[in-house]
C-alpha cells in the first residue's frame, strides 16, 4: 500500500563513480554501502535509503525538526567518510515535501516533487558539497536564523548554541555557493565531519583532513573545469575551518571538551 507523507529527502551523486565501476571497482561500491548503513544505524535508524549505481537517496520517516537534524548529521558524516576514507566525492541537496512511498516484497517505489527539486539543485552546483533546497527553509523559516545565530557573528550566544548543537556541527550559512555558469547562491551548506565530532576543535581537525584530500583532487583534475570544481569546495572548507578556532574560544566552548 502506498504511503503519502511529507518528508525530508536527500539526493546525492557520487562523482566519478562510473569510472570506478567501469574499471572493475565493485569493492568500492560495497564499501560505500557499509558507510551508509553504519552512519544511519549510529544516528537514526528510522532514516531509509535507496542506492542505484552512483546515486543515493536518503529520506526521513517524517518531517519533524529532529528528523531533519538527524538527516543533516547523516549527510555530514557520509560526506566526510566518502572523501577522506574512500576518495569518493559527493554532491547533493536536501529538499522537503510530499512523497509517495510504496514498499513491497520485491520493490520500493519513491516519487514526489522534493526528489525532483533535490536532483535539479544537485545538478546546478559546481563544487563538491550538499546544500539545502528552498523547500527546507520554507518548511521552517526560523532554520536560517538558527544557523545564522550560531555562525561567527553571534557565536557567543551560549543558549542558542546549546539548543542547536547538532545544527551547528552540520550546517554553515555560506554566501557564495558556486553554481554552474559562474553564478553564486547564498544558502545553507553541509559541513563534512566525523561521527564523533561535537566541538569546533574537532571540526578543525576533520576539515584539515578533508582539505588535504581536496587539494590532491585539485592536482589530479584532468581539465580546468574539474580543478575549479574542487577548488570551489576547498575555498568553502578553508573558510569554515578558519572560523572554528575563534568560535572555540567563546565562553561556552572553552568549558566544553
Amino acid at each position: 500500500m502506498a504511503e503519502n507523507k511529507t518528508r525530508y529527502i536527500c539526493f546525492l551523486d557520487v562523482l566519478g563513480f562510473s569510472e570506478i565501476i567501469n574499471s572493475g571497482g565493485f569493492e568500492k561500491f560495497n564499501k560505500y554501502i557499509k558507510i551508509i548503513n553504519r552512519t544511519i544505524e549510529s544516528i537514526d535508524i528510522n532514516q531509509q535509503y535507496i542506492v542505484f549505481s552512483d546515486s543515493i537517496i536518503i529520506f526521513s520517516e517524517d518531517d519533524n525538526e529532529q528528523s531533519f537534524i538527524n538527516l543533516a548529521s547523516i549527510v555530514s558524516v557520509i560526506s566526510y567518510e566518502f572523501l577522506v576514507n574512500e576518495n569518493l566525492a559527493l554532491r547533493g541537496s536536501i529538499a522537503h515535501g510530499l512523497v509517495e512511498l510504496l514498499q513491497e516484497k520485491t520493490k520500493t517505489t519513491l516519487a514526489g516533487k522534493p526528489i525532483i527539486e533535490a536532483y535539479k539543485l544537485e545538478q546546478s552546483q559546481n563544487w563538491i558539497g550538499v546544500i539545502l533546497a528552498r523547500s527546507v527553509i520554507a518548511r521552517d523559516p526560523s532554520l536560517a536564523l538558527k544557523i545564522f545565530a550560531i555562525n561567527p557573528a553571534n557565536f557567543s550566544n551560549t543558549e542558542c548554541v546549546l539548543d542547536n548543537l547538532q545544527l551547528f556541527i552540520s550546517l554553515y550559512r555560506y554566501p557564495r555557493i558556486p553554481f554552474k555558469n559562474d553564478d553564486v547562491y547564498e544558502g545553507l551548506a553541509i559541513i563534512p565531519h566525523k561521527l564523533s565530532s561535537t566541538h569546533p576543535e574537532h571540526l578543525v581537525e576533520d576539515l584539515a583532513e578533508y582539505s588535504t584530500k581536496l587539494s590532491n583532487l585539485v592536482l589530479l583534475g584532468r581539465e580546468p573545469s574539474v580543478q575549479k570544481k574542487y577548488q570551489n569546495t576547498l575555498d568553502y572548507i578553508r573558510l569554515v575551518k578558519g572560523v572554528m578556532p575563534e568560535i572555540s574560544r567563546s565562553p561556552y566552548w572553552r568549558n566544553r571538551v
